[in-house]
């Protein structure tokens, strides 16, 4: 399985550099990793506390995810 983890990238960026179609395959190894929780969690902040920028890269990598948006 590929290793997804990017030193000195944000959780945001981390997530927008996945390849098209590899979002399951980064949920299931951040899943099997046990920390889905702890990148979720850093996007959030991202995109509660972030610059705009950081915002809208939080926002499009949590939609990549599958979240809604609300």
């Amino acid at each position: 399985m590929e290793d997804f983890q990017q030193v000195g990238q944000s959780a945001s960026q981390e997530v927008l550099s996945i390849e098209k179609g590899g979002a399951v395959a980064f949920i299931q190894q951040r899943l099997h990793d046990r920390n889905l929780h702890e990148t979720v969690a850093k996007l959030n902040q991202e995109y509660l506390f972030g610059s705009p920028a950081e915002r809208e890269d939080a926002r499009k990598a949590l939609t990549r995810l599958g979240f809604a948006e609300v």
